[in-house]
Formats: structure tokens, sequence, C-alpha cells
């Protein structure tokens, strides 16, 4: 199988795409009596890379940095927590939260408690669940992170798009894990399988930036939305 003219004109080298230069190599390899060693690097070079070793560094390289694209977003959650806007969110919640919690140094609580969430999702007993659900919605609004991440797509610069785009989704996965427990359901996806289905499922976001997404969120065959939701639900 030849790679001519298959060339990777993206940013982003995928899985399949390095497959395809293996596959490539077997080829050249049967075809031309060669080892293995050299098929590769042949195979590479009609893919447009100087060498094996370049692309595979390229692509372990863009791999680390996909998964710091979710490791900066949660970065933003702590910072907005931990900001002005943050304090303010929890003086106005101050009256509810006060039924739950002792209100003093409350940060730390929040931010385990939205951070928890993100990470791991929600597998909740169903003891007053309304003391955690204060928690996960007391240090920012959900619209204002969707509002800062509305305004990072406007830009030009694709990386700014993606990591906007997620900041949406964060919004979004906010709401879910809300809706979640203000319908006593108490199961929700961790925020990388959440954004596994979110983006199969919202349709404003730019193709290239869409299919950036798909390859380093997790794996995910299951579709917890509906078409156009952005509302994660268990399957009946």
């Amino acid at each position: 199988m030849s790679l001519t003219g298959i060339n990777n004109m993206s940013n982003t080298i995928s899985q399949t795409f390095i497959n395809n230069v293996k596959k490539s190599a077997k080829e050249i390899k049967k075809t031309n009596k060669v080892n293995h060693t050299t098929a590769l690097e042949l195979a590479s070079k009609e893919a447009g890379y100087s060498s094996y070793h370049a692309l595979d560094q390229t692509f372990k390289n863009q791999n680390k940095s996909q998964i710091n694209y979710i490791q900066e977003v949660r970065e933003v959650i702590k910072l907005i927590i931990d900001s002005e806007h943050g304090t303010k969110v929890i003086k106005h919640n101050e009256f509810t939260l006060s039924k739950y919690h002792d209100i003093k140094n409350i940060k730390p609580k929040i931010l385990e408690k939205v951070l928890g969430a993100f990470d791991n999702g929600i597998n909740h007993d169903g003891i007053n669940p309304n003391a955690d659900l204060q928690l996960l919605t007391s240090g920012f609004y959900n619209e204002s992170i969707k509002e800062l991440g509305y305004s990072m797509i406007r830009e030009d610069s694709i990386e700014r798009k993606i990591k906007g785009n997620l900041l949406v989704a964060v919004g979004h996965f906010v709401r879910s894990v809300h809706d979640c427990f203000q319908y006593r359901i108490f199961i929700h996806p961790n925020f990388d399988i959440y954004l596994s289905d979110w983006v199969r499922s919202v349709g404003f976001i730019e193709e290239e930036v869409t299919k950036t997404i798909k390859e380093f969120c997790a794996p995910n065959e299951y579709i917890g939305f509906k078409n156009g939701s952005t509302y994660w639900k268990p399957s009946t």
C-alpha cells in the first residue's frame, strides 16, 4: 500500500496514519527485499517525514501536547475557583452553602469536589446530595466559563479554538452533573469520557477542531447524549 499523495497535511498525526506507514513499510520490505528498518525509513519519507524516528517523535510529542489540553483546562478551573470571580460566586451562594457547610475556608472543599467530578465522574450514594451539589455549583458559574470559551473560539488560532471548545464543554459538563443531581440520577462520567460524547453530539465545532479533539479524548462507544444535547444520562 503506497502513501504517495496521502501525506499528512494536518498538524495532527493519528494512530491510523502511523499504522498505515507501518503497513506500507511491510510492502516495501517485501517488494524491494530490504530489512524492516530500511523499509520503515523509506515509508516514512514517502509519507513526508525525514525518517521514521522523526515521525515517531512527532507523534509522541503531539500526544503529550494533546494530553496537556485537558490538563490546561483543569488548571483553568482551579484558577477560576481561586480567583475574585470564584469568591464572588461563593459570596452570592453563601446562604445556601451555609445550610450544609461551614463556609470558612470553603474554597478547598469546592475545589476538591469539582476536580473530583472532573477527574473521576460521579458515583454518588444518594445520601445528602444537596450538600455535594452546592459544592459542585458554587465555585463558578458554568455560563461564565462558556463565555470565556466562546471568546477563544472566535480567535484565528486552531490551538485557541481547541481550548475554547474544551472550556465550553466544561461549562456543559458542570450543568450536566448538576442535572444528574437535580433528577437524582447520581451517576455521571468524568470529563474525559463526557467529552467524547459531547464532541459527537454538538454541531457547532469546526471540522479540524472536531478531528483533533476526537483523537485525544477517551474512547467511548456508548453515546449518552441525544443528538444535539449536552446532557448526559445513563442507559436505561
